[in-house]
């Protein structure tokens, strides 16, 4: 065996390992709402690694060589790919928690680009990294606000640069907390910003609420698909923070004592339940809301199910 062979077993071996212990630790700390026994301490790493690869995108296609990234894992913002330019419209996804035990921020990206495809919609999907590869819950948290406001820095220049490119930000979980918190720091306005199952409190999205004034004075139009069949956001939320998550019940600005007022006009509540099951449903091509928010493009920005209260224009 080659010195080159060994080293890639060795590091084969090692993602391995990781990943195993990643996976446990997560159905011990969180994921065990959703029926691992990790509230007993019985679920296995395999278990854990069946139910979260069955849940959250785990079986994504590889991406290719070249697809666009924005880095934001080191010292400051990188691109490879071919982050597109000029171009009329480009989409960014900023993927959440345990990167890559959810098959990876790059494939995500692609996954959701898919979908989009599938249901009539092309579009450039660039993938937003970031370092979400901790089991420290609280320390997760606390990366995603501080890549959202990294990341507004690095798109306030590329909207500079492309001022006629129309763009537009979907969040999935710990990124949906990222992408509210890029509100607050950009400069610049996007066209709109989709929260997908977002890791976030409910009041945090209301007018007086964490991210209100980004919320009102940043993007066209933001949307929150939100999902009471999220089992993550609906039970491990829960289980760590104490409260709900506006990804499992949408906002809730009027709760007594410290009442938080209503939303932004630029923010709607988009309720899925009935599409999306698990925590990563949202955007996979055979189930799904991405038909839901396609249909936001030609309708208008309402939804035919007409369950989502929307009467604005915009897309999701």
């Amino acid at each position: 065996m080659t010195n080159e062979t060994t080293h890639e077993t060795e590091q084969n071996r090692d993602r391995g390992l990781n990943r195993r212990s990643v996976l446990k630790a997560t159905s011990a700390a969180a994921v065990g709402t959703v029926g691992l026994g990790a509230a007993t301490g019985t679920a296995t790493a395999e278990e854990a690694e069946e139910e979260l690869l069955g849940n959250c995108l785990g079986d994504v296609p590889q991406a290719p060589d070249d697809a666009p990234v924005v880095d934001l894992t080191g010292d400051g913002p990188t691109t490879r790919g071919a982050v597109p330019s000029g171009e009329n419209e480009v989409l960014f996804y900023i993927h959440g928690w345990l990167e890559d035990a959810t098959g990876g921020g790059e494939n995500q990206g692609q996954a959701l680009a898919a979908a989009l495809e599938g249901q009539g919609y092309g579009v450039s999907v660039v993938s937003v990294l970031w370092e979400s590869n901790t089991l420290n819950w609280w320390g997760a948290k606390d990366a995603a606000d501080a890549t959202g406001t990294d990341f507004a820095g690095w798109l306030d220049s590329y909207m500079t640069d492309n001022p006629d490119t129309t763009a537009r930000v979907v969040g999935h979980s710990l990124g949906g907390r990222a992408a509210y918190s890029m509100l607050d720091a950009l400069e610049g306005t996007v066209a709109s910003v989709s929260a997908v199952g977002a890791a976030n409190d409910p009041d945090t999205v209301c007018e007086d609420g964490r991210y209100g004034d980004g919320i009102a004075s940043s993007a066209d139009a933001v949307y929150n698909f939100y999902s009471g069949n999220d089992d993550i956001v609906c039970g491990a939320y829960k289980l760590l923070e104490m409260t709900e998550a506006v990804g499992g019940v949408g906002a809730e600005c009027d709760g007594g004592w410290f009442d938080e007022g209503s939303t932004p006009d630029t923010y709607t509540d988009v309720d899925v339940s009935e599409s999306v099951l698990n925590h990563c449903d949202y955007f996979r091509p055979d189930v799904g809301c991405v038909p839901q928010m396609v249909d936001r493009i030609d309708g208008g920005g309402t939804d035919p199910a007409g369950d989502d209260g929307d009467d604005g224009d915009g897309w999701w």
